[in-house]
């Protein structure tokens, strides 16, 4: 499967890792990019000076957008206990952790095509960075959205970038009714939906769901309202199933009739449940498991 480029603002390098060939090389290629401050300032400034979309256009998307990135937040708010996540995620090793946030990085390119751009707007959240400490930032992360929307149900969060929130800020404030000032909310929306559905698509793949195949979206209205159908069904779905005790290899879920059982290696030496509902469902993973069974 190919992961779609996405130039709207700028021509990428024609040569752009394609990641269906190699996710980490993808991966870096953007990283690299993101953290390249002039190329990155001159993204956000040729968006700050957009002069194209009507104003009136930008205040209904930027709407449709704060709808959207609530519901993001309240199908996390709904069904997400952090604390028991906190508890499964910490138990993952590292490189499954790292494993599972590229994978998060990845869907989201083709989840939302044009999301690929956005993460420009998130050059402070690497695998680097969010992998240390046992993963914690990322579970910051998660709070962040989950516990800002239990105080103000029908307002939306932003998680404000260290290096450009103090200078957004002040444009906001000299005229919040600036061409400027909207399009500064604009790339912020865009950041924080870009995490929220990162954050959505990396617990996706901890929960083991397959890659998602949409169709190509070329349109902006249309982009968003498959976006915003996330919190109609797939996004809650996702969360309510995350923490579900099933197989590991053919994903059978825990009944009370029929309890999974676990790797004892793993329980012993790193405290981590490795769940199988058989001897014959770990006998046909152990090539899979072997690498990391009882390690770090």
């Amino acid at each position: 499967m190919s992961i779609p480029h996405s130039p709207l603002y700028f021509n990428w390098p024609a040569d752009t890792p394609n990641a269906a060939e190699d996710l980490e090389n993808w991966n870096a290629y953007w990283e690299t990019l993101t953290s390249h401050n002039t190329k990155n300032r001159q993204f956000i400034e040729s968006t700050l000076n957009d002069d194209v979309i009507p104003i009136d256009l930008l205040r209904a998307q930027s709407k449709n957008k704060k709808f959207t990135l609530n519901k993001f937040q309240l199908a996390f708010a709904s069904n997400i206990s952090t604390t028991l996540f906190e508890h499964v995620w910490m138990m993952l090793s590292d490189s499954e952790r790292r494993k599972h946030m590229l994978e998060g990085f990845v869907r989201s390119a083709i989840f939302e095509p044009e999301a690929v751009q956005d993460r420009v707007f998130c050059s402070d959240l690497t695998l680097d960075t969010l992998g240390e400490d046992q993963g914690l930032p990322f579970i910051k992360l998660l709070e962040f959205y989950t516990k800002s929307v239990n105080v103000a149900p029908k307002t939306v969060s932003s998680y404000l970038h260290p290096e450009w929130s103090d200078e957004m800020e002040e444009d906001r404030a000299k005229d919040p009714n600036s061409r400027r000032a909207f399009m500064w909310e604009f790339i912020q929306l865009d950041r924080d939906l870009y995490i929220c559905n990162f954050i959505t698509r990396t617990m996706e793949s901890c929960r083991g769901e397959p890659r998602p195949t949409p169709e190509p979206v070329e349109d902006m209205d249309a982009m968003l309202e498959q976006l915003s159908s996330m919190g109609d069904g797939t996004a809650e779905d996702l969360v309510q199933r995350l923490l579900s005790r099933v197989c590991t290899l053919c994903a059978k879920p825990e009944t009370p009739k029929q309890p999974l059982k676990w790797c004892s290696k793993c329980l012993a030496k790193v405290q981590r449940k490795v769940l199988y509902c058989s001897s014959e469902c770990q006998l046909k993973d152990w090539p899979n498991h072997k690498p990391s069974c009882g390690k770090v």
